[in-house]
């Protein structure tokens, strides 16, 4: 009698939670084979999962709350005037935002806010480090401005650059270059006005490259003086060197990539005001693309190419344009994708996709520049140029 009274069940019933060995549950009348028997009962079970539900949901809570208390929290007025100096050149919104406050508000100390106004301006050449020989190379020239300026927005760039190549000490006027483009962007945290430059095909060799510009106050700012300006300086190492584009990325052409590439990119042709728009949809890529864009009257016997350039990493995306030669009157174009390894060796790609894609007689679309429909290209064919 004390064995039985000893015993003690193998576990408890999966369905009515019965303390029983495997066969028949007394309780419920269910067979229990040893692999269903558990260990614990079901009720206990349930309020060690709700225990930890609940704590899941609590732990969520607090990091949610946690999170938006410490996004909330504006410590920046506290920050020593020194430290809050340092944190010009950084991405913190918070800290721009409390520099340019303080600056309007005059609560800088005569030193400090000396320090902002001669940091403010910064400057930075956009090229390769190498560079084929003979080749006509663009050069990107950026000028950023930092808070406190680039909250007050009262200022012009003067794109007045001088240059030095090589060990030539004579500064050369930029003006020999005619620059190909300016723009200016506004982010979350800089002003950045661009000059977009050619450098002349250059010999084989280290080059010293430097830019001197000059960038003035537009208008009287309270803080600033009327003439406030801004000297700005960048230099780089420019290596130019006995090769061609196709030692810096190798191009790439397989038929299988050519079908792929044909089912991944999509054209339109469409009219906006008097001018014509050409839209491009692209899907997955099989392989980073880089093409230079060429049009024609359908019917013409020669392609002219835009100053546009399609390129992606293998990502989706849509690259729109205009061409202010296509009029109202033209109903067809042809296209042509060519694959352009200069462009494709500033974006530092390694590789590119080595073919032509080319839609004939692309008629132009009813719709307007968004929800037209998209048409596939005519065909995809390896480039020989």
């Amino acid at each position: 009698m004390s064995g039985q009274r000893d015993h003690q069940p193998a576990g408890y019933c999966p369905h009515c939670g019965y303390a029983l060995d495997p066969g028949t549950c007394p309780e419920c009348g269910k067979f229990v084979r040893g692999y269903q028997i558990r260990a614990v009962p079901p009720n206990v079970t349930l309020r060690r999962d709700l225990w930890r539900f609940g704590g899941v949901l609590l732990l969520l809570a607090i990091s949610i709350g946690g999170y938006r208390a410490y996004r909330d929290l504006n410590g920046w007025p506290y920050v020593p005037e020194w430290l809050l100096v340092q944190c010009q050149h950084r991405d913190w919104s918070g800290a721009m935002a409390e520099i340019n406050r303080r600056f309007v508000a005059d609560e800088f100390t005569a030193d400090a806010r000396q320090r902002l106004i001669d940091n403010a301006m910064t400057a930075e050449i956009e090229c390769p480090d190498r560079w084929p020989a003979g080749k006509v190379m663009p050069v990107v020239l950026q000028v950023s401005a930092r808070a406190p300026v680039s909250k007050l927005r009262c200022f012009t760039w003067s794109p007045v650059w001088r240059f030095k190549i090589g060990s030539d000490e004579a500064w050369s006027a930029v003006e020999a270059w005619s620059p190909v483009g300016m723009r200016c962007s506004s982010g979350k945290f800089a002003v950045v006005y661009e000059t977009k430059l050619e450098l002349p095909p250059l010999e084989a060799a280290a080059h010293d490259l430097r830019f001197d510009g000059n960038v003035a106050l537009l208008t009287a700012v309270p803080g600033f003086l009327t003439d406030q300006r801004w000297s700005v300086a960048v230099s780089k190492v420019l290596r130019v060197e006995d090769k061609r584009f196709t030692d810096y990325v190798t191009p790439i052409w397989r038929n299988d990539l050519a079908a792929k590439m044909k089912d991944a990119v999509a054209a339109r042709y469409f009219h906006q005001a008097d001018y014509g728009n050409i839209d491009f949809a692209t899907n997955v890529l099989p392989v980073p693309v880089c093409f230079r864009v060429y049009v024609r009257v359908s019917g013409e016997h020669t392609y002219r190419h835009l100053s546009h350039v399609v390129d992606g990493a293998r990502v989706p995306g849509s690259h729109g344009y205009y061409d202010y030669e296509l009029g109202s009157d033209v109903t067809s174009i042809d296209l042509q994708l060519r694959p352009d390894l200069a462009h494709a060796h500033l974006r530092g790609l390694k590789t590119c996709f080595n073919g032509v894609i080319e839609w004939d007689n692309l008629l132009v679309s009813a719709g307007q520049h968004f929800g037209g429909a998209t048409e596939p290209p005519t065909r995809v064919f390896k480039y020989e140029g």
